[in-house]
């Protein structure tokens, strides 16, 4: 939680605390209306274990000892918390002093030149759990940002999200390695190191497209990440297994690679499909006459329950529509049959049920296409751009594989009239049935990206004793 102070044309003071259980982090915040010239921009956190309490320097202007004020219950505590730092309070400082008592309202006030003072940062800390503010992850590593995943982009609650992170950052740009090894991630404690996958890292540009495993993710509750960088001895730190763990069968993200992502290693052979620009980074195009296609040997372990998703951008369809992946002749997703429109299906012991959607999807636009075969719980489903389109139950009759087949991206394994003609992104097959707040989840992440989250300015170690 934090505060932040406004500039010079903001004023009028709106104040909100917060308030937890037992001696701990409570915060803010904010102004409206204008305020006199000299007060600055700033952001802060005020904790506190036990009798010490903690104020940190989370982004904004510096403050200079003389032109600010700390209250502690009312008593000027001013000089046993700047004690505590050399030099002005500047970003990456943390201030402390220890009130010999357990305290209950902090505030931090900003002596204007008008001879008034002004509150930046103000919290109630009676009551409130002990909280350590947080640390830092190695000193081999110099720099750090912290990344705020708001709760509101957020449907349902998850666990280990893979959540994609998408940034161009000039502090990436001038610090981090070329390849982008000693870019690392942690939780929001800022030193339990969460796993994660590089997809792209361009370091002229300071681009950045990773994939995050996140603990937890709930809607309306912004969750905090920290991503670290410039440590010149660093090896990679990528741990993409350990991403896409969370019972995923096959991750492909198609672009200058074919490598299947997750553990199992699924990796598919290219025939002809061309590099193209994709909805996430790069993808793969194909031009609608069978010859170009990816190929993964085999049926990705033959689940019983099947979540099979990609991003794809139709050009035309075929004869009889468009297959966008195909576990042989066994799951299978067709966008835009000339009578059935986008559906999916999967074989049983007598028929190949359909799930149909009833969209015909627009041409040259990127779509998010979801289908799941959940037979043993009498549930399948199809979504578009994040949406439940349908729902269907035909009955606990378990999923029959043909295993001489096996998986294609861009065709149907024994035809030539459902040719993908267009450009196709991200496609992943998972062997659970995945929630409709998951799916919804991921649309809003991966359409858009850069609205999923904030990021702070740059960061330095924090010095705590």
């Amino acid at each position: 939680m934090k505060s932040e102070g406004v500039s010079s044309a903001v004023g009028a003071i709106m104040l909100i605390s917060v308030a937890a259980l037992a001696m701990g982090i409570v915060v803010l915040f904010l102004f409206s209306t204008p305020l006199p010239t000299s007060v600055p921009a700033f952001t802060g956190i005020i904790s506190n274990s036990s009798m010490i309490v903690y104020i940190s320097h989370e982004g904004g202007d510096t403050l200079y000892v003389g032109q600010f004020k700390i209250l502690v219950d009312g008593v000027d505590r001013t000089s046993n918390f700047t004690q505590s730092i050399t030099g002005p309070f500047s970003l990456g400082k943390v201030m402390k002093a220890n009130v010999t008592y357990y305290p209950s309202r902090v505030v931090l006030l900003h002596n204007t030149s008008t001879g008034g003072e002004t509150v930046l940062l103000s919290a109630n800390l009676l009551g409130a759990a002990p909280f350590t503010p947080p640390g830092w992850y190695s000193s081999s590593w110099l720099f750090r940002k912290k990344i705020t995943i708001r709760g509101s982009q957020v449907t349902g609650s998850h666990t280990d999200f893979p959540v994609l992170i998408y940034l161009v950052d000039g502090d990436l740009q001038f610090d981090a390695l070329a390849g982008g090894n000693d870019i690392l991630f942690t939780s929001w404690d800022g030193t339990t190191r969460i796993p994660h996958e590089i997809e792209f890292f361009n370091k002229q540009s300071g681009s950045l497209t990773a994939w995050v495993k996140v603990p937890s993710l709930t809607s309306g509750v912004d969750t905090v990440i920290y991503v670290y960088y410039d440590n010149p001895g660093a090896s990679s730190q990528q741990d993409p297994a350990n991403v896409w763990s969370n019972g995923y069968a096959g991750v492909w993200h198609l672009n200058s690679s074919f490598a299947d992502s997750t553990s199992h290693a699924y990796n598919g052979v290219n025939t002809a499909t061309t590099d193209q620009g994709g909805q996430i980074g790069r993808a793969r195009g194909f031009d609608g006459t069978g010859n170009q296609y990816i190929t993964i040997s085999g049926l990705l372990g033959s689940p019983a329950t099947v979540t099979m998703s990609a991003w794809a951008r139709l050009t035309a369809a075929d004869t009889l529509g468009s297959e966008l992946a195909s576990m042989g002749d066994n799951v299978s997703v067709r966008i835009n049959h000339p009578t059935d429109k986008t559906f999916g299906f999967y074989r049983n012991s007598t028929e190949w049920p359909r799930t149909l959607s009833g969209v015909t999807v627009t041409t040259a636009t990127w779509h998010h296409i979801v289908y799941i075969a959940n037979p043993a719980a009498n549930s399948e489903a199809f979504y578009i751009d994040g949406e439940l389109k349908k729902t269907t139950g035909y009955g606990i009759e378990a999923i029959v594989y043909q295993p001489s087949l096996n998986t294609i991206i861009g065709k149907h394994p024994l035809g030539t009239s459902w040719d993908f003609n267009g450009i196709i992104d991200e496609v992943r097959v998972s062997s659970t049935a995945r929630s409709q707040d998951w799916i919804a989840t991921e649309y809003t992440n991966q359409n858009n990206p850069a609205g999923f989250i904030t990021i702070s300015t740059e960061q330095g170690p924090l010095t705590m004793s």
